[in-house]
Order: C-alpha cells, then structure tokens, then sequence
C-alpha cells in the first residue's frame, strides 16, 4: 500500500485497523476476518438445532465449544488494537 501512496512508510499499522469512528483507517486484517468468521460459523453450529448440524456437531468437524457470539468475539480485539495504538501515541509525543 505504500507503493501506490495510499499509506506511509512510517505510519501505525496498528491505526490501519482501528474503526474510523475510533480515528483509525477502518480496515480489517485478512487474520481478522478469517478467525471471525470460524467463530461465527462455530458459533451458529452451537446454537443450532437442524439434524444435519447435530451431525456436524457429533463429528466435531467444526470447533464450536469455545465460540462467543460475534459482538463478545469482536470487542477484545478492536479495544486491544486501540489500545495499542493510543500507548504508541503516547510514546512518540512524549519522545
């Protein structure tokens, strides 16, 4: 992204991912994006009650124990992300 100008050298990777809202950039990671969507697949398999998902259950194809809805699996991440990116702030204004 720093070859078609569109993010700094020396920018936050941290701030790349933080809300818009937040003053981030608002993106998400691939990694991101992939372990909420096992979460929420985990998550419907858990809450379901069809034959066939019973099955998927019994041949525990899918982990589904540790699965949390998808705004408790969300929450911890941006706010650890956040966080981050406030303390490095932080540190450059005080340097």
């Amino acid at each position: 992204m720093t070859l078609h100008g569109s993010f700094h050298a020396k920018s936050d990777v941290d701030r790349f991912c933080v809300e818009r809202d937040k003053g981030g950039r608002g993106l998400i990671s691939c990694q991101k994006c992939v372990k909420s969507e096992e979460n929420n697949l985990g998550w419907y398999i858990k809450n379901a009650d069809e034959v066939l998902l019973e099955g998927v259950k019994m041949a525990d194809v899918i982990e589904y124990e540790t699965c949390s809805n998808k705004v408790d699996f969300k929450r911890p991440c941006e706010n650890e992300r956040t966080r981050k990116w406030h303390e490095r702030n932080v540190w450059a204004i005080c340097a």
